[in-house]
Parts: C-alpha cells; sequence; structure tokens
C-alpha cells in the first residue's frame, strides 16, 4: 500500500463529532473519501462494523430491559454506560484511518471534540441526573485508551509498511 494515500485524515473526518443516543453516525452515514481514496474501503468496512455493533449491543440492552436484568443499576450509570458505548463505538471507527503522527494528532483532536460534544448533550438531555463529572473521568479515560491504540498502531503500521518480503 502506496503510504501516500493516507497521508491526510481529512478535514470532513476530523470535523464532525456528534453524538447521538441512537446508533446514527456522527457523519450522517456517508462516507468522507473520494471514490478511489483507499481510505474509503477502510472506512466503509468500519462503519458496517460500528453500526452492527450498536445494533447488537441495543438488541442486548432490549433483552436486559424485558428482563428485568438491569433495574437494581442506577439510570445514571445506565446513561453513563450507553453513552461511552457509543462513544467507544465511533472512535473506533475513526481510529481504523489513523496511519501516521498527523493522522493521530487529528484524531486527538476529534476525540477532545467528541468528549466535550458529548458531556454537552448529556448535560442537555439529562439535566437533572447529575452525571457531568462521573461522565467526563470516563470519556477523558476511554479517550486515553484509543490513543494509545492509535499509537500502537501506528508502530504497527510503520513497521509492516517498512518490511520486505522474504523469498
Amino acid at each position: 500500500m502506496y503510504k501516500g494515500d493516507w497521508q491526510r485524515f481529512s478535514s470532513t473526518v476530523g470535523a464532525p463529532a456528534v453524538p447521538r443516543w441512537s446508533h446514527r453516525d456522527p457523519l450522517e452515514g456517508y462516507n468522507p473519501f473520494r471514490s478511489g481514496d483507499r481510505r474509503g474501503g477502510v472506512w466503509k468496512v468500519a462503519t458496517e462494523t460500528a453500526v452492527n455493533s450498536l445494533r447488537s449491543y441495543d438488541e442486548e440492552l432490549e433483552v436486559r430491559e424485558k428482563d428485568k436484568r438491569d433495574h437494581d443499576v442506577p439510570y445514571s450509570v445506565r446513561v453513563e454506560d450507553l453513552a461511552i458505548a457509543r462513544f467507544d463505538t465511533w472512535a473506533k471507527r475513526e481510529l481504523s484511518v489513523v496511519v501516521d503522527d498527523e493522522t493521530l494528532n487529528e484524531y486527538k483532536e476529534w476525540l477532545d471534540r467528541y468528549v466535550t460534544n458529548w458531556l454537552t448533550y448529556v448535560d442537555e438531555t439529562f439535566p437533572k441526573l447529575e452525571i457531568y463529572q462521573s461522565l467526563s473521568d470516563r470519556l477523558f479515560s476511554r479517550s486515553l485508551v484509543w490513543i494509545e491504540l492509535a499509537h500502537v498502531g501506528i508502530k504497527s503500521y510503520a513497521y509492516n509498511s517498512s518490511a520486505s518480503p522474504k523469498d
């Protein structure tokens, strides 16, 4: 694979960071990469994986609700867990196109915006829950995990790009 195809994260990808309670895409489901851009295929697969993951999570939530399995868990914790699941799902999709320090920096900026937007969204949606600080701590912690995974992925990408085939 030619690294030049992966150089820019894309200002289109870097911009939207809209939180959603549903499994709607922060980018509203479109592929931000131009036709012929190799990232487009990676993005498409990562998006399909994200949507399927959210659907599975939602199905499990529905089963747990019917079985009343979570009724002993405080509502505020369930709201936080849902926000974290949504956050992680889309953070993983964004991670799929991080391949170098430049895209890592853009990813970090996106994560920062996404955390901020989630906190605002939850505060506006559930003003009486008083979960701002705990959710903030959890989202920040998750961001650090995603950034560490990005570092590992960049090292792996660099290693695989520089490895020569064995005869």
